[in-house]
């Protein structure tokens, strides 16, 4: 006649001896023995109750294989062999979560899009750098095409241009305004 397991009492050192034999009983006997504290622990200790009954099931999983396989070398100590087990299995969990876990670095994502925004900035730069050029060419007068290149292609300070070209500060906003001039009929047509 089989006996149901709450007819049967098993102290630690049978649970281990039992279920080491394969008697299924024992194992439902270990589990209901320590179903409520085991579960009270990884709920405090993850926060989460669902991720609580997952490791219980995966914790209890561990040990009956265990005890299947191995044994314990104290079984006396079964309390603290699943605690200790309990414990491993939630650390084990956080370090894959942390292995998983991706982290953004605003600083880096920051810098490749200010990055790229300077890459496009500077072709554009160069395309209409390219066109002033080819519009300048057109300009009849030399001097008017140097002193544009000089002071808003090749960005040279004012002093710097007067130097290069012998003229005054004054004779600069003269030069400068006409060349401006001529430049924009060139850029009407």
């Amino acid at each position: 006649m089989l006996t149901s397991v709450k007819d049967q009492t098993f102290d630690c050192e049978q649970l281990v001896t039992q279920i080491g034999q394969g008697n299924l009983a024992a194992e439902t006997a270990l589990v209901e023995k320590y179903q409520r504290v085991l579960l009270e622990m990884l709920r405090y200790r993850t926060g989460d109750f669902a991720l609580a009954d997952d490791l219980f099931q995966d914790t209890l999983r561990i040990i009956i294989e265990r005890l299947r396989r191995d044994s314990i070398q104290e079984p006396a100590k079964l309390s603290q062999f699943i605690h200790a087990t309990a414990r491993n299995i939630i650390i084990g969990h956080y370090r894959k979560e942390m292995r998983r876990a991706t982290q953004v670095n605003s600083q880096i994502i920051e810098r490749a899009v200010d990055q790229s925004h300077d890459q496009i900035q500077a072709i554009i730069k160069q395309q209409q750098s390219r066109y002033t050029r080819k519009l300048l060419r057109k300009l009849s007068i030399p001097r008017d095409r140097e002193i544009l290149m000089r002071f808003y292609v090749w960005e040279q300070e004012k002093l710097q241009v007067c130097q290069a070209m012998e003229l005054t500060v004054t004779a600069f906003d003269r030069v400068v305004s006409r060349a401006r001039n001529r430049f924009k009929i060139i850029l009407q047509q």
